[in-house]
C-alpha cells in the first residue's frame, strides 16, 4: 500500500470518526422556547388603600394604560385581554385566584399585580409577576417617584418585566424596534444607542 493511500485512508477514517462520537461541547437551551408563547395578563394595579383611591386614581390610571402600551409594543407577550379576566381586583397576593385564571379559554403563563400609594407627595407601586404554572411569585419590585414621573415608573416595570423573562432590554431603552412575522415565526429586531 502506498503512502498515499494509507494518508487518505487514516483522513477519512478521523474524518468519520468526528462524525461518530458526541460533541464535547456543551448543548445550548433557549428559554422560552421559541415555538413557546407567553401570554401575560396585566390587571390594572390597584391602590394600597380604598381611602387613597381618589388621590392615586389620575396616576393609576396613567401607569396602567403606560404599562399595558410596553408590554404589548414589546412583541414578546401575547396579552391576555382585559374582559376576560375574573373580576376581583388584585391588591395582595393571595387576591389571586388560580382556579378562576385556570377557567379562562387560554392558558395565562404570567400575570403581573400591583398597588399604588401616596405618601407625602412620593408614589410607591410594589409591583409584581406571578408565575401561573408554578402558582408562584416569580419576582417583584418596589418603585418610588414624583406623581409627575409616573410615566417613567411605567416604562421602568415594563423594562423590568421583559429583561427579568427575556434576556434583553424593554422597549423604552431602545432606540428602534422592528417586529416582523414572517415565515410564521415572530423576529424582534432591538437597536440601541
Amino acid at each position: 500500500m502506498s503512502a498515499r493511500k494509507l494518508i487518505l485512508l487514516a483522513a477519512v477514517f478521523f474524518f468519520t470518526l468526528s462524525f461518530a462520537c458526541p460533541s464535547a461541547r456543551p448543548q445550548i437551551v433557549i428559554r422560552p422556547r421559541a415555538e413557546e408563547e407567553i401570554i401575560l395578563a396585566t390587571p390594572d394595579v390597584q391602590p394600597k388603600t380604598p381611602d387613597k383611591a381618589a388621590q392615586v386614581a389620575e396616576p393609576l390610571k396613567t401607569f396602567n394604560q403606560v404599562l399595558w402600551d410596553d408590554l404589548k409594543f414589546s412583541g414578546y407577550f401575547t396579552m391576555a385581554g382585559k374582559s376576560f379576566y375574573p373580576p376581583p381586583p388584585i391588591v395582595r397576593p393571595e387576591d389571586i385566584n388560580y382556579d378562576a385564571w385556570n377557567g379562562l379559554p387560554f392558558k395565562v403563563s404570567f400575570l403581573t399585580a400591583g398597588t399604588m400609594d401616596l405618601v407625602g407627595g412620593i408614589l410607591t407601586a410594589e409591583l409584581r409577576v406571578f408565575d401561573m404554572r408554578q402558582r408562584t411569585m416569580a419576582f417583584g419590585q418596589v418603585i418610588r417617584g414624583d406623581a409627575d414621573q409616573i410615566r417613567a415608573v411605567a416604562h421602568r416595570w415594563a423594562d423590568e418585566i421583559v429583561i427579568m423573562m427575556e434576556p434583553i432590554p424593554g422597549s423604552s431603552l431602545t432606540t428602534a424596534r422592528a417586529i416582523s412575522s414572517r415565515f410564521g415565526r415572530r423576529t424582534i429586531r432591538s437597536w440601541h444607542s
